[in-house]
């Protein structure tokens, strides 16, 4: 399968996103393994991270927080203190 992912929205990127958009796809493309993207509840980090999936092309992966905390969990058992 060869499909192209197009992003459907309403909303168009604002505020800070373009220019995370910008710097996210700049340094996938100039080889960087890990990037962080801050923002608080409700900053739009989602819709950002979609719109760089969408201007890369490239294969992602994606889960939901739930599976994501599941994991956390599996892989680090132990005592934790979630903050």
């Amino acid at each position: 399968m060869n499909k192209k992912f197009k992003l459907k929205s309403d909303y168009k990127p604002a505020g800070d996103q373009p220019k995370a958009i910008k710097s996210l796809v700049s340094g996938f493309k100039s080889g960087k393994t890990r990037q962080t993207l801050l923002g608080v509840t409700g900053s739009g980090k989602t819709f950002t991270v979609a719109n760089v999936i969408e201007k890369l092309q490239k294969p992602t992966f994606a889960f939901p927080p739930t599976t994501f905390d599941e994991w956390l969990l599996a892989a680090f058992p132990g005592p934790h203190l979630w903050v």
